[in-house]
């Protein structure tokens, strides 16, 4: 089974030292979003967050990465798990959480 990642809205990992339009376009709007955004595995962990999201929770960047979503947003945690799950089945994105 693929792998599937539900996102809500920086880890740079390239091959051969090469980056193809696509990454570059997702590490922009990454990194230019005025908006929170974030790549949340099958195991609700933070893979991928920008620096907006860090700041709207108060916490540096690199703290969030691999945290579970529960134990950074514990009163938001059933209902944040209940669309991870929702969206992973779907392919889906989550909004507005």
């Amino acid at each position: 089974m693929p792998t599937r990642y539900a996102a809500l809205g920086p880890c740079h990992v390239y091959r051969d030292g090469e980056m193809t339009d696509a990454q570059f376009e997702l590490d922009a709007l990454y990194d230019h979003s005025v908006i929170g955004l974030a790549l949340i595995d099958r195991d609700e962990r933070f893979q991928r967050v920008n620096a907006r999201l860090a700041d709207l929770f108060g916490v540096k960047h690199d703290y969030l990465i691999n945290q579970r979503t529960a134990d950074v947003l514990p009163k938001a945690a059933a209902p944040l798990a209940s669309a991870i799950s929702a969206a992973l089945r779907a392919g889906d994105t989550v909004e507005r959480v």
